[in-house]
């Protein structure tokens, strides 16, 4: 519903047809400023945002630079991890059915965005986007070892330890990454860009294939098509939330509201979620099954408003659930001589 007009350095209404950057980051444990509706109307003034009473992160800012740079015009600030209170400009935190409405579209949010802006390095939101003009310099190291006269390798310094990064452990990531078309990350004091068909780096000139590197992606690859299916496949989505569960949260109500845009947007589970578990096959989707050990997820410090999901959904459990648990029921379903038939009826 709002944008960051990083021209006029205020937040404005949203409007059909207007193009913008979306960016996707890590809170962390940054204090930073809140948008409540009692303070929307000044943000709204232009050069609001430069105003030394805002507390607004050097990742935010660096982002709106970026975005000029680009010449584009607005911003979308994503919930990047934030946990319950969504501290960002662009969602008012006391609105709250504006606020969930967000976390229904973020699949939309994302998917329309001109590119996603990805901040990977650092462990919240004062790191900020390095080799921006205005921002921390880079501190880039490239080692060179020399193969012959005309011949050298160069290690990207962004592969090393690629997947571990605070960034790739949060669960408010997963989905702003899997709707993001177009990415443009920074990561590893690098840059690059993703889509469906290359990959660039700023140190090549050449591009590379997207391709799946680990069992994650290779997983996720295959989830992607429950998007494009026309019949609900629990299989595939077995494989997304297998890869989903491993993420981390600071709160547990987060677990299904940073999965909320993925759920809304697979329309052909008739009857939607019921704490993550598919209505339409409720029965199968209890049979779900832990691959490795698994920890029960908690409040954190008693707070009221962590509300702790249930035993008997996967989503009460932080761990890798088992992908051929839901597949197994599937096989027994289809199979004539050992069909299951439900002996329940559900009131839900």
């Amino acid at each position: 519903n709002w944008l960051v007009d990083v021209n006029k350095r205020c937040i404005v209404p949203g409007m059909p047809g207007m193009t913008y950057v979306a960016l996707s980051y890590v809170w962390g444990a940054a204090r930073n400023f809140r948008a409540m509706r009692s303070n929307k109307q000044q943000l709204q003034n232009p050069g609001a945002l430069d105003s030394g009473g805002l507390n607004i992160s050097r990742t935010i800012r660096d982002a709106m630079s970026v975005v000029a740079i680009l010449r584009e015009h607005y911003l979308w600030v994503d919930a990047g991890g934030g946990g319950p209170f969504y501290n960002l400009p662009c969602i008012i935190q006391d609105e709250y059915s504006t606020k969930q409405d967000q976390l229904n579209n973020m699949a939309s949010i994302y998917a329309e965005a001109t590119v996603t802006i990805i901040a990977k390095d650092g462990s919240d939101s004062s790191h900020g986007l390095h080799g921006v003009s205005g921002s921390v310099a880079r501190n880039l190291h490239q080692e060179i070892f020399k193969l012959s006269n005309d011949r050298e390798a160069i290690v990207h310094p962004w592969s090393v330890d690629k997947k571990f990064t605070p960034w790739a452990s949060r669960g408010w990531t997963f989905q702003e990454e899997l709707f993001s078309p177009r990415r443009l990350i920074f990561e590893g004091q690098t840059i690059r860009w993703e889509c469906c068909l290359a990959t660039w780096h700023e140190d090549n000139d050449f591009n590379t294939t997207t391709e799946c590197n680990d069992a994650d992606e290779s997983q996720l690859s295959q989830a992607s098509n429950l998007f494009t299916e026309q019949r609900p496949n629990i299989e595939w989505f077995g494989h997304l939330i297998a890869v989903y569960n491993k993420r981390e949260f600071t709160y547990s109500v987060d677990t299904l509201n940073a999965l909320d845009g993925i759920l809304c947007s697979l329309t052909e589970f008739k009857g939607g979620f019921i704490w993550g578990l598919p209505h339409i096959l409720f029965d199968l989707a209890l049979l779900w099954q832990p691959e490795l050990k698994i920890s029960r997820r908690a409040p954190k410090d008693d707070d009221e408003n962590d509300i702790l999901p249930p035993s008997w959904s996967w989503a009460g459990w932080q761990g890798v659930i088992d992908t051929k648990s839901w597949e197994r029921g599937l096989n027994a379903n289809e199979d004539s001589s050992t069909r299951v038939c439900s002996v329940v009826t559900w009131y839900l």
